[in-house]
C-alpha cells in the first residue's frame, strides 16, 4: 500500500510578547511582519453620499419625555434627620 500525501508541517508558533519586544529593542523585525504597498492616490476627496446618522435624541418622539428616572431639578431634596450626634439610637 502506498502512503498518502504528507500533510504540510504546522506553522511555527507565534513569538511571545517578550520575544517580539526583544527583537524590536534590538532593531530587528518580528517574524511574519507584512509590509503593505499603500501609497496616496493624489485624487481629491469625494463628498459623502449618505446623510449623517441621527442622534439618539432625534429618534424619539417629542411626547415620549425623558427616559432617565432621575428627580426633576425643580424638586427640593428630603429634609435631613434632626437627631443630634450622641443622642439616643434605635440600635441596642
Amino acid at each position: 500500500m502506498e502512503p498518502g500525501p504528507v500533510p504540510p508541517p504546522p506553522p511555527p508558533a507565534a513569538p511571545s510578547f517578550a520575544e517580539v519586544l526583544r527583537l524590536v529593542q534590538n532593531g530587528q523585525e518580528p517574524p511574519g511582519l507584512r509590509h503593505p504597498r499603500a501609497s496616496p492616490t493624489g485624487d481629491s476627496p469625494t463628498a459623502s453620499r449618505l446623510p449623517p446618522p441621527t442622534k439618539p435624541w432625534e429618534n424619539r418622539p417629542a411626547s415620549a419625555g425623558p427616559r432617565c428616572s432621575q428627580r426633576s431639578e425643580n424638586k427640593e431634596p428630603p429634609p435631613l434627620s434632626t437627631q443630634q450626634p450622641g443622642g439616643s439610637s434605635d440600635i441596642a
